[in-house]
């Protein structure tokens, strides 16, 4: 039921395809398309609304999160955060396609993903915006002046280039961003980037440099492996994120755990052989131990 008058395209659009996005994160499996619609009409009251014949299914168990703890309660939530996040939600839901395509999306995706979650970070956070500008027009007077000064003729050329140099001097970099990102991911789910976050960055960036920039000629089985980890990697890291705005870190670390899609995600990473031992699952399952044993200890 609308508040205010809304063309049913957009009711459909903002609440029932955006729920259907939250269940295919929720369960690990295909969103689905809704069973029963209705719409509330003034002058008729509630309506049923049948879309065109279309394949549908019910959606009776999940492969990550327990249905029952997902009510109308946490559908209301998620509408406003799905509007914000939008259109990650669908990117994470997406079916693999080619593999240079979905790993530029994925990559691209986590940067986006931490924009809208990390609006307001900044480097310079403790000048204000304005004072940031204005000592940015410094620096490239500045740098124009000694460009000048070393030779230089053509001054203009000199003032665009520093100005699109320094025009997003006040942004975190993709490194930054991914790490501050994937940090709590990696609180609920360790071994999602393998045993060593830096290998890791340093495969997501390459891949991501070599697709934006097209730095790479010829794509074979040497790439592929590279590419299955990253692709595989940042699809859970995107879910699992999202999760977090919507679910308590420790209830999403025990479905996790208890999920085989997962660790069968985190085998298969493994059989690329991008990284040494221990390994993602290796990794993955001694913090579970560990964590196993803290829980002995503390009881005791």
């Amino acid at each position: 039921m609308a508040e205010t008058s809304s063309p049913l395209e957009v009711l459909i659009q903002d609440v029932q395809s955006s729920a259907a996005q939250l269940l295919g994160l929720w369960t690990q499996k295909l969103a689905p398309m809704p069973l029963v619609t209705e719409i509330f009409l003034a002058e008729h009251g509630w309506c049923s609304y049948v879309r065109k014949e279309e394949e549908q299914k019910f959606l009776r168990s999940s492969a990550l999160l327990p249905l029952r703890k997902l009510g109308l309660e946490e559908m209301a939530s998620w509408l406003p955060l799905a509007a914000k996040l939008e259109p990650f939600p669908y990117i994470a839901n997406l079916k693999p396609t080619v593999v240079q395509v979905e790993a530029q999306v994925l990559l691209t995706a986590l940067e986006g993903l931490h924009r809208r979650l990390h609006s307001n970070e900044r480097p310079f956070h403790e000048v204000s915006a304005r004072g940031v500008v204005r000592a940015m027009k410094a620096a490239r007077v500045a740098g124009v002046q000694a460009l000048a000064k070393e030779g230089l003729t053509d001054q203009s050329a000199a003032e665009k280039v520093l100005r699109d140099a320094l025009s997003y001097v006040d942004q975190p970099s993709y490194h930054e961003r991914i790490v501050q990102l994937v940090s709590p991911v990696l609180e609920v789910a360790p071994g999602v980037c393998g045993p060593d976050l830096e290998t890791w960055l340093a495969i997501v960036k390459k891949i991501r440099n070599d697709q934006s920039h097209q730095l790479l000629g010829a794509f074979g089985a040497a790439e592929l492996g590279p590419y299955f980890v990253a692709t595989t990697s940042c699809k859970w890291i995107l879910i699992l994120r999202i999760l977090l705005e919507m679910v308590s870190p420790e209830d999403l670390s025990e479905a996790v755990r208890k999920s085989q899609s997962f660790m069968y995600a985190l085998a298969n990473m493994d059989e690329e052989h991008v990284w040494g031992e221990p390994g993602a699952l290796g990794t993955f399952t001694a913090a579970g131990s560990e964590g196993g044993d803290h829980e002995k200890g503390a009881d005791q």
